[in-house]
């Protein structure tokens, strides 16, 4: 008899183990699939820059003709001054859930020649322009435009050119200000644009 009920509680025991193991990976399984369903939310409200557009319009009086969309301007350092240069940039939303209070900053910087010279040594200044643009709101799966207008490009060359100086190139660099769950690899973004005299 006394064997009997020692081998019965050996077998419960067994079973006992065997209910808490289950019970273990079960809790395991769960902790796992809520770790998965955050990241998978973070994440599905990755904001990308999807394109980048250097658009430029020719002054005349006070008339501007349409802004045309350009791979290289043409910017001659002799006389007036009369392209004005803006930037379109796409911003989209990856996700499927809306994104609120974006926040993007951009630098503008130059690629510096010194003029009337055989010299083909160029460098690339520190930004003269860094500001920011803010975008409400952008719904799941859609994508939305914002303009860079205010440049301030014309007057700084026009230091440049009282200087003796002039450039061959202008870039941008444009960056999503980190949200929480983001791929910092789709958080910043370059471009640059020839500029030929």
């Amino acid at each position: 008899m006394a064997a009997i009920t020692k081998r019965a509680g050996f077998c419960f025991g067994i079973m006992l183990r065997v209910k808490m193991t289950r019970e273990k990976i079960f809790r395991n399984m769960v902790s796992c699939l809520v770790f998965i369903f955050i990241c998978s939310a973070d994440l599905s409200s990755q904001i990308t820059i999807r394109d980048i557009n250097w658009q430029v319009s020719k002054v005349a009086g006070t008339k501007r003709a349409p802004f045309v969309k350009v791979k290289e301007v043409l910017i001659k350092p002799e006389g007036k001054i009369n392209k004005k240069v803006r930037i379109i940039v796409s911003v989209a939303n990856e996700g499927d859930k809306i994104v609120e209070g974006l926040v993007l900053r951009y630098a503008l910087n130059f690629r510096i020649i010194k003029l009337n010279s055989a010299e083909d040594t160029a460098i690339w200044s520190v930004p003269f322009r860094i500001e920011e643009l803010r975008i409400s709101k952008i719904k799941p799966a859609c994508a939305q435009t914002v303009k860079i207008i205010n440049t301030g490009i014309n007057k700084e060359l026009k230091k440049l050119r009282n200087n003796g100086f002039w450039i061959d190139a202008i870039g941008l660099e444009i960056m999503i200000e980190p949200r929480k769950g983001d791929d910092l690899n789709k958080n910043i973004y370059q471009s640059l644009i020839i500029a030929k005299q």
